[in-house]
């Protein structure tokens, strides 16, 4: 297996990839917390709550990009998916926002259900990554 210098350890990929997802994991979890919030409130239409909820997912998202711009993912493609992960709920919120005065219920519950996927999407694929990672490096 290749060897690749972390400052001043060396380390395999798999080892980098690994610390990369460790140090990505607040923001994920934060994002990932904010999505369930929202999803928690929408149904209620409380529209306080709801106004709360997409400002904590508003800003979760935006985080996340910038740690990412920050520290790069190791493996591109990787990053590139979770980006584009990233970019999904940021769309995700500018339709709650958009919608919020005309959604009727079917709509408000779609985008429900596409904010309830990206949920599981990116809490599987970081609980994947992680278990197969630690797996490869134990």
């Amino acid at each position: 297996m290749e060897q690749v210098t972390l400052g001043n350890q060396e380390s395999t990929p798999e080892a980098a990839m690994l610390s990369w997802l460790e140090r990505a994991n607040p923001y994920a979890h934060s994002l990932l917390a904010a999505a369930s919030s929202a999803l928690a409130v929408l149904p209620t239409g409380r529209e306080e709550e709801t106004t709360a909820a997409v400002d904590g997912l508003r800003s979760a998202p935006l985080a996340l990009q910038r740690w990412i711009a920050a520290v790069p993912c190791p493996d591109v493609k990787l990053g590139d998916r979770i980006e584009v992960l990233v970019a999904r709920y940021r769309f995700a919120v500018l339709e709650i926002e958009t919608d919020s005065e005309k959604a009727d219920e079917a709509h408000t519950q779609v985008t429900i259900n596409r904010l309830d996927n990206l949920n599981t999407d990116l809490a599987k694929l970081l609980a994947d990554l992680q278990g197969a990672l630690r797996a490869s490096t134990a």
